[in-house]
């Protein structure tokens, strides 16, 4: 008998995300996973000068929504 209640941990990974609010307490952790687990991150913020540290792999682009 198969156990159906566990939760499979083969997740399929973004090959690009983008992260509005990242300087919040949510985006601070998804961009930081993102960064970790290699995935092309587009930060969308109003301070760009809040992302000096950023990977390669992550683009910072300044804009007034």
């Amino acid at each position: 008998m198969q156990n159906t209640s566990v939760m499979s941990t083969d997740v399929a990974k973004p090959a690009k995300v983008a992260i509005i609010g990242a300087s919040g307490t949510y985006g601070k952790g998804i961009l930081a996973r993102a960064e970790e687990i290699g995935v092309e991150a587009v930060v969308v913020t109003r301070s760009p000068h809040k992302f000096q540290n950023v990977k390669p792999t992550t683009t910072v682009v300044e804009t007034q929504l």
